[in-house]
């Protein structure tokens, strides 16, 4: 995978790279979907990165020149927000997962508590 850079402009035998990048994140964006382990409202973020990353292909595929710059830009920018969302919203799974097993074991050590001083 070729490194690209913003306000690039690229021939069409680097688009297939481009495209194979855009592929790549939209495959992370249905598998965070198909897990479903996120609430409805990132669900329908993600959905939405989703079509706008499959419009992305779609455009590039059709387009028989050179990408411009401004193209390139637009690229990377629905790119970087897929990628934001995505991890943004594993985070906050970690973080309420972590909240969980922090209580959980906070209930259960003073669960454990009381049982040995009611036994004593």
């Amino acid at each position: 995978m070729e490194d690209f850079l913003k306000g690039q402009t690229l021939t069409p035998e680097k688009k297939d790279s481009l495209v194979g990048i855009i592929k790549t994140e939209l495959d992370n964006v249905k598998l965070s979907i198909d897990q479903g382990k996120y609430a409805d409202a990132a669900i329908g973020v993600l959905k939405n990165n989703q079509t706008k990353l499959q419009k992305l292909i779609n455009d590039l595929l059709a387009k028989k020149g050179v990408i411009t710059p401004d193209e390139t830009n637009s690229t990377f920018d629905v790119l970087a927000q897929s990628k934001k969302d995505r991890l943004q919203q594993d985070y906050v799974m970690g973080l309420k997962r972590g909240t969980f097993y922090l209580v959980a074991f906070g209930i259960a050590a003073v669960a454990t508590y009381l049982i040995v001083k009611k036994t004593k």
